[in-house]
């Protein structure tokens, strides 16, 4: 007769869900936008947007007339730019100040901040931003700062600041001007500008560009705040536009039940599922190989939020065993 000493340890806490995070990135809310640098429709004469360092704006599409003729674009009227990943961005409203800017001289602040909404502070593996630089190439720095005090920073004293530059220091800003277009990670491409004083046409060209700051080294933070910092370019403005992220997914996998044939050392064992995605099952003497593969390439049932699967076990053996995502 079999022994029946049950020394296996199914996991339904700590499971290991290999890409367990978010694929695309999401526009995320923020405060602390600080100039409006969009000439929206409706808009009359001057005041309406514009630029400290040059007699510009951009402006929203749908202007009567045409600003450039036809011949440029102005910036979508749903405030949704979706750049090249299939990520997406939301503009903030052109009637408001819809830019973060910081510069050198114009009496621009050197340092500026996106402050998260309450429900944006949670945990990703990277943001994103769209900006221009206007009245020339320049550069910038960020620091994404977290809900437990810590930062990207580099924690030396820069200009009278600490934590500041760091692991997103020197970051490249070519001129909004005719600036390569999508071959240099254009979000939106051929927009034209206004003569902030009176919406008339004033060029086309504009590109807005992408930045992406990988937040992988940072697992289990969540994140607070971004402050950026000019960091060369005399009178140039960094005018940054919008921001989002890949959230981290918050797993709620779970083991429902699970059961043991010693008369057959069988395993019966069942998960909270997704019909989409595929499982495998591994084992563990020690908690840290998991080497041992019971089985591969299980889906999802269909039509059910629970799976189902009986494999094979060995008796007297000590093991521990979890449920993967593949």
């Amino acid at each position: 007769m079999k022994s029946r000493s049950n020394k296996f340890s199914v996991l339904g806490m700590a499971l290991a869900l290999a890409g367990s995070s978010l694929s695309h990135a999401d526009p995320i809310a923020v405060t602390g936008y600080n100039y409006d640098v969009v000439y929206e429709i409706g808009a009359t004469g001057g005041g309406n947007g514009s630029f400290t360092n040059e007699a510009s704006a951009l402006y929203e599409e749908g202007l009567d007339p045409d600003p450039n003729g036809g011949n440029g674009i102005g910036l979508p009227v749903n405030r949704t730019l979706t750049d090249l990943a299939g990520g997406t961005f939301a503009l903030a409203p052109y009637t408001e100040n819809n830019a973060l800017i910081v510069g050198e001289g114009n009496g621009l602040p050197k340092f500026a901040t996106w402050t998260f909404a309450p429900a944006a502070k949670i945990e990703y593996s990277r943001l994103s931003v769209v900006g221009v630089s206007t009245g020339g190439s320049s550069d910038f720095s960020a620091v994404v700062f977290f809900t437990d005090g810590t930062n990207t920073g580099s924690g030396t004293n820069i200009e009278g600041r600490f934590d500041i530059r760091g692991a997103f220091d020197g970051n490249a800003m070519p001129d909004w001007f005719n600036n390569g277009g999508t071959s240099v990670g254009a979000v939106a491409s051929g927009l034209g500008r206004v003569d902030s004083n009176n919406g008339n046409g004033n060029g086309v060209g504009v590109n807005l560009q992408q930045w992406n700051f990988n937040l992988s080294a940072y697992s289990g933070k969540q994140v607070d705040r971004v402050e950026f910092e000019s960091t060369g370019g005399a009178g140039h403005n960094r005018a940054f536009f919008a921001i989002s992220g890949t959230p981290v997914a918050a797993s709620t996998f779970a083991i429902k039940s699970y059961s043991f044939n010693f008369s057959t050392d069988q395993l019966l064992i069942t998960w909270e599922s997704v019909p989409t995605k595929n499982y495998r099952i591994t084992a563990s003497p020690d908690l840290q190989n998991w080497t041992t593969v019971l089985a591969v390439g299980i889906p999802g049932a269909a039509g059910m939020l629970e799976t189902t699967v009986t494999v094979n076990f060995t008796q007297d053996v000590k093991q521990f065993i979890r449920i993967e995502e593949e």
